[in-house]
Order: C-alpha cells, then sequence, then structure tokens
C-alpha cells in the first residue's frame, strides 16, 4: 500500500511540474510582450490593454497563447 501511495505522489509530482513548465513567469511574459509590440509597431493595434492582455495570457497559458490578430486593440488568451 505504501508502495502505491508512493507512486501516486509521484505521479501528482510530475503532472503539476509539467503544468507549471508550459506557463511564462511575469519577467518572461513581459519580455515575450515587449518583443511583440516591436514586432508590430507599424500599426497602432497593440496598445496599454493589448499589453496588459498579453502578458496575462503568456502568464496563463505560455506558448499556446491565442493572438487575435484581427482585433484592434490585439487580444491575446487561452485555448480553451
Amino acid at each position: 500500500m505504501a508502495r502505491t501511495m508512493r507512486w501516486v505522489v509521484g505521479l501528482f509530482v510530475v503532472a503539476a511540474m509539467a503544468a507549471s513548465c508550459n506557463t511564462f513567469t511575469t519577467q518572461e511574459a513581459t519580455n515575450r510582450c515587449t518583443q511583440e509590440q516591436a514586432a508590430r509597431a507599424a500599426g497602432a493595434c497593440f496598445d496599454n490593454s493589448s499589453q496588459q492582455s498579453c502578458i496575462t495570457a503568456y502568464e496563463n497559458c505560455g506558448a499556446d497563447t491565442i493572438v487575435n490578430t484581427s482585433a484592434c486593440p490585439l487580444t491575446y488568451s487561452c485555448p480553451k
């Protein structure tokens, strides 16, 4: 029984680590959004609300973040 419990706990630890690997830290998200803003500098659609939406999405979704480029200002969200 103890062996099974260790296996289950280990599985939860690995799952938690895998889930957290997909998200960005606040600094990583800020850096990514600064790069996106620079890449889209020709357009006026990346404003302060886009910056905040971008940071929040990358903190919560990491590389899975979805960018709605048809919106102005740009919006960022997590997949459903």
